[in-house]
């Protein structure tokens, strides 16, 4: 029987939240000294810990109780079983273990044995980590399980189009944090096409799983909510976030204001206009900018978004994969890859100037993120890459790839419209129309007339002249060459920009 004996000893950060909570509680301002004594049984009961995955996927997970309740003190839970979720053909050695602690800097000795970070093994010790189901199981751990079992775990939008015959497709959409995946994954249709009755489901905003199957490649949800940067977020970018926010949310780093009704509520940078004429910022402060921090964050559960699909939960037939980064410059607003190594090097060659949602970005600089996976990959990234390769050279029918980039921009005023006016880039890809004489190194492209450009717009758009994409063409190589074995099927690419 484990035991254990831990005394964690720190002096309190400076922070202005520690000085708050030490001030609440009368903590000793000089040190912080807390003991744990005793003896670790593991009991047979199981209890529910954390549930990813809808009920009878098969991909529901539950963790086990490391500590008696007794060690346990001032902490409440609901104690409902939900274990018949637990697919009766499974066994308890396929469950995914978890230990999750806030409080300790690194796991105590005794459990160190068990820590594994990336390496894909079932079994995943995280401390003060708030995200342990949604990134280190939902897309680290599962996708080492994904390459074991043959099918993708990725950081992607599920999105339902519905065009004015009833026609359905679904998209799939990888882009970093900060680059617009939240708004598209809930977007409306612009007036034109509002009027002519096309119209989009959300299925999920971030995580998807994704299984060949008969010959073409299907995926589902794996989350019960969003949880998205609130930063900008406003009626315009993303009026069925704003509508969802109503209700059931839980808001991080954000400041607090009282509104017209006299209730508690929330602002932050890009929401209106104009801050609140009375408001805490998030650092307590009284109507000090900016209000919120770059990376203050929002959370509810899926149900609250509007245009939900009404089965969300289900699996769906995918028919195009977008790739998509932040670049003011380079990268055409839409291109098509004219075959499957060329979509997939759109992915591998993912590349976006950071945001505020890499808590080490330095802003601005151009980052290479795979897949928009970088943070999250299991494994070998060159396995990762010939994963992706043998899992859709395998498929009768591949979906489409297409690389996006919103971004462009010209005396730093961004040069296509963007939010609702991106309907009518999803409209292209649903026609799914190859246009031959509008052809880049890039890909294919779709004519002005069909994204109600001028000549001179489209241009700006879309061109890109031989010296950036020699300064590209560059990159990419230095990147690829960094990462030493990636596939040839993807490293040839390079020479076709």
């Amino acid at each position: 029987m484990p035991s254990f004996n831990i005394v964690k000893k720190s002096k309190p950060s400076e922070s202005f939240r520690v000085a708050s909570v030490m001030g609440k509680f009368d903590l000793n301002s000089n040190k912080i000294e807390e003991t744990f004594v005793g003896n670790i049984e593991l009991p047979k009961k199981w209890q529910v810990g954390l549930i990813v995955g809808a009920s009878g996927t098969g991909k529901t997970t539950i963790a086990k109780e490391l500590f008696p309740k007794s060690y346990i003190t001032n902490f409440k839970y609901k104690a409902e079983s939900i274990l018949d979720d637990m697919p009766k053909d499974k066994s308890i050695d396929e469950i995914v273990k978890t230990f999750n602690a806030v409080g300790f800097s690194s796991p105590p000795s005794w459990l160190k044995s068990y820590s594994v970070l990336n390496n894909g093994q079932k079994m995943r010790v995280d401390l003060a980590n708030a995200l342990l189901n949604k990134k280190c199981f939902g897309l680290r751990i599962a996708s080492k399980i994904a390459y074991n079992e043959g099918w993708l775990a990725e950081h992607c939008l599920i999105l339902r189009i519905i065009s004015p015959t009833g026609e359905i497709k679904h998209i799939l959409g990888a882009f970093p944090s900060s680059c617009g995946k939240t708004n598209l994954a809930m977007i409306d249709p612009n007036e034109e096409l509002k009027k002519l009755g096309w119209k989009f489901e959300t299925i999920g905003d971030d995580i998807a799983w994704i299984y060949p199957k008969n010959g073409s490649l299907y995926a589902f949800n794996p989350e019960n909510g969003f949880f998205g940067v609130s930063n900008g977020t406003n009626e315009k970018t993303n009026n069925n976030a704003i509508k969802m926010l109503e209700k059931d949310c839980i808001f991080t780093n954000c400041a607090v204001y009282f509104n017209d009704d006299n209730k508690l509520d929330v602002w932050w940078e890009g929401k209106t206009k104009e801050p609140p004429n009375k408001f805490l910022n998030w650092k307590e402060e009284e109507n000090i900018l900016p209000a919120s921090h770059p990376n203050a964050r929002y959370t509810c559960p899926i149900t609250n978004c509007p245009i939900l699909s009404k089965d969300y939960e289900k699996m769906v037939k995918i028919d195009a994969i977008m790739f998509g980064g932040r670049r003011s410059d380079t990268i055409p607003l839409i291109s098509k890859a004219e075959n499957i190594h060329k979509g997939i090097f759109y992915g591998a060659s993912l590349s976006s100037e950071q945001t505020s949602a890499n808590s080490e970005a330095v802003i601005g600089n151009i980052r290479f993120d795979p897949m928009a996976m970088k943070p999250f990959i299991g494994y070998n990234i060159n396995d990762y890459f010939k994963h992706w390769i043998d899992v859709i050279e395998k498929l009768e029918n591949p979906p489409d790839f297409y690389l996006v980039n919103w971004f462009r921009k010209e005396n730093n005023k961004f040069l296509w419209k963007g939010f609702n006016e991106n309907s009518l880039i999803l409209k292209w890809i649903f026609k799914n129309s190859n246009y031959r004489n509008h052809k880049s190194s890039f890909g294919f492209h779709p004519p002005k007339e069909k994204l109600n450009l001028t000549t001179e717009e489209w241009n700006k758009l879309f061109y890109t002249d031989n010296e950036k994409k020699k300064i590209h063409k560059n990159n990419i190589k230095e990147f690829f060459n960094e990462l030493k074995n990636v596939p040839d099927k993807l490293y040839d690419v390079i020479n076709t920009i």
